[in-house]
């Protein structure tokens, strides 16, 4: 069919101008953009009212979920034989979380976890999880103390690597009492102890500290109570000709040491050795009974009665 065709004057010209009318197909074509068009934008409204609805439902059941009591963090999972000053440490920060702290919060676990690695009586934080519906376990690698360190006017535990740990509950009398945690002394008087979670850097700390840790790590707590570390005479301070380190062990009873293994020269025995000769001595001579002195430092140790 022939297209429709109109005649009609151009405004303002008075030129006669010729319109044809698009075909079929053309329009059919227009029609159904036109359709798409308005179908996409609507398409696209109910897609982002669907996902803003979808955001604000997730975001309120979160919050009255966060807010359910049931959720409220109430225990901590710590390791079995964690000495009881860093458990009571650890809840102790944990407490300091804001009221109401949510086992869902996602940010709980870092929060926590900062806090772990934050406390000098923490060597390793391998991790923090939570176990619905209020639990967190921390596995961690704690800090042990294997001696108190005599600065003059304060004890300060430390560890075999020398850190200092918290100490506030560990009154003056108690060093020498607990044959596990045996007191250091010698220093020099006014010694400054290094801040909580800072290393010792004396000389004379670290080898009684050496000392401490190889006692526990050998048993010797088994053999006999040994409740002093004397370091005063460290690198030869007061006499090069003596033992360096002294050991007080039952009633008074002087174990020379000699040196530790940190300050140890050719030929000095190993601690292992040393406590060998110590059993040695025991064994002949129950609980020290009637001996004033023995030179652990030697092959064979020597023993000076009272």
């Amino acid at each position: 069919m022939a297209h429709a065709t109109a005649m009609t004057h151009a405004r303002g010209t008075g030129r006669k101008v010729s319109w044809r009318r698009p075909s079929r197909t053309v329009r059919a074509a227009v029609l159904v953009l036109s359709t798409l068009r308005r179908a996409a934008t609507w398409h696209a409204l109910a897609a982002l009212s669907l996902a803003g609805a979808a955001l604000y439902g997730a975001l309120w059941v979160r919050g009255r979920v966060e807010g359910m009591e049931d959720y409220r963090v109430r225990f901590l999972d710590l390791p079995a034989g964690l000495p009881a000053t860093c458990g009571e440490a650890l809840l102790a920060e944990v407490s300091a979380l804001p009221a109401g702290a949510s086992t869902l919060d996602p940010t709980l676990v870092g929060r926590v976890a900062g806090l772990c690695r934050a406390l000098p009586w923490v060597r390793e934080l391998r991790g923090v999880r939570r176990v619905l519906p209020d639990r967190l376990v921390c596995d961690l690698v704690p800090r042990l103390p294997v001696a108190a360190v005599d600065s003059g006017d304060l004890w300060s535990l430390a560890d075999a690597d020398g850190v200092r740990l918290p100490s506030r509950q560990f009154p003056r009398a108690v060093p020498g009492e607990d044959p596990d945690v045996p007191w250091i002394h010698g220093l020099p008087h006014g010694t400054p102890p290094p801040d909580d979670g800072l290393a010792w850097a004396r000389r004379d700390v670290l080898a009684g500290l050496s000392v401490a840790a190889a006692l526990r790590e050998h048993g010797a707590q088994r053999l006999c109570p040994i409740r002093a570390i004397d370091v005063s005479n460290v690198g030869g301070r007061l006499d090069p000709t003596a033992s360096e380190i002294i050991l007080r062990a039952g009633q008074d009873v002087v174990l020379e040491w000699g040196r530790s293994a940190i300050e140890a020269g050719p030929g000095e025995l190993t601690p292992a050795a040393k406590l060998k000769n110590l059993a040695w001595v025991l064994a002949r001579f129950p609980g020290l009974e009637g001996v004033a002195r023995v030179r652990l430092q030697f092959p064979v140790p020597g023993v000076i009665p009272r």
